[in-house]
């Protein structure tokens, strides 16, 4: 294949479905920004529950946070550090309806999906950010309600998001 703007063999290489590149599902979306997929994350989830906050981690840029704020929501941050590997500060008894997931470059040794698994059982909304494992071979939680995902930060494109209802 050619590296520019033709693709001489575009239509054979193309798999439409992407199960095999993505591996995360059927239902996926495309949307333009990180922020748009939450967006449209939160409204879809509006349109069947009523929420007010989302529990996120505390190294979520201000973009994500905004797709909240917009629809009226409120954001409580859970602290993330390094020591002697990625470690979450969850409070388990902290209130809120949506529990924001996030796992970081290059930490693959974490305890985020034991997170998502006991916040799923209490019956809370689970959205997890794959942006930062979506090439790897284990990408997400099976547990987890909605799955977004930043493409620019992997790949040399100006905007790019999947989404996976």
């Amino acid at each position: 294949m050619e590296i520019g703007s033709e693709y001489w063999k575009l239509d054979e290489e193309l798999n439409n479905d992407n199960k095999e590149f993505w591996n995360i599902g059927n239902d996926v979306k495309f949307t333009l920004s990180g922020r748009t997929s939450i967006y449209y994350v939160l409204k879809n989830i509006l349109l069947k529950k009523n929420v007010q906050k989302a529990y996120m981690p505390s190294y979520c840029c201000n973009s994500m946070v905004q797709a909240f704020e917009e629809l009226g929501g409120e954001v409580e941050y859970y602290d993330v550090y390094y020591n002697s590997g990625l470690k979450y500060n969850i409070d388990k008894d902290e209130e809120f309806d949506i529990f924001f997931a996030m796992n970081y470059f290059g930490y693959s040794e974490t305890n985020m999906e034991e997170y998502i698994k006991y916040f799923k059982a209490k019956g809370k909304i689970v959205i997890e950010d794959i942006t930062h494992s979506i090439l790897s071979t284990k990408s997400f939680c099976e547990d987890s309600d909605y799955l977004v995902g930043s493409l620019r930060k992997w790949f040399p494109i100006n905007c790019g998001e999947l989404l996976l209802l």
